[in-house]
């Protein structure tokens, strides 16, 4: 399921119903009203700590382009408002990732133009929540949240053994 769907499920998230079915996986049965399949959400430690450092890696390199254009325009540098809106869009673009992440402005001041940004909370607080976490979505039918977790591993890991071409 993509991730751009995760967001209707951050009650269940927050819960504290998970069900371990490994040391490093948790997983919960989610309910769909008059759904014929049957959604997993699933969360592994592993995959949370390397979405952790990704979203690091990518927050401090998108700082550090916002920090240097403001050190431009303060310092008086760059003067035309087009070129900073041009270069603030261009970071931006090029840090799409967690571009989402930051409230960016530019905006007038006693001292001329400045660039103001801040980390959006809200939005830092639903990316934590949702690091390490996926869903599954299966037409299968088991008794338990294990047996379903079980079962559509064993049938990704028999998909993989397959020759390519089948």
């Amino acid at each position: 399921m993509p991730r751009s769907q995760m967001k209707q499920f951050e009650e269940e998230l927050l819960k504290d119903d998970w069900t371990r079915v490994k040391p490093e996986v948790e997983v919960k049965k989610i309910s769909i009203p008059q759904g014929e399949e049957t959604y997993i959400l699933c969360r592994t430690a592993g995959r949370k700590e390397k979405e952790k450092a990704i979203r690091h890696r990518f927050s401090a390199h998108m700082e550090d382009a916002l920090k240097g254009l403001g050190k431009t325009i303060e310092t008086g540098r760059l003067k035309d408002r087009n070129k900073m809106e041009r270069r603030l869009g261009r970071i931006q673009a090029s840090h799409s990732q967690v571009n989402d992440l930051y409230q960016v402005a530019l905006e007038d001041s006693p001292n001329g133009i400045r660039l103001h940004w801040a980390i959006k909370e809200d939005r830092q607080i639903w990316r934590d929540l949702r690091e390490g976490a996926y869903m599954l979505r299966t037409n299968l039918q088991a008794g338990t949240v294990e047996e379903l977790w079980s079962e559509y591993m064993q049938l990704t890991e028999a998909e993989t053994s397959l020759p390519s071409g089948r």
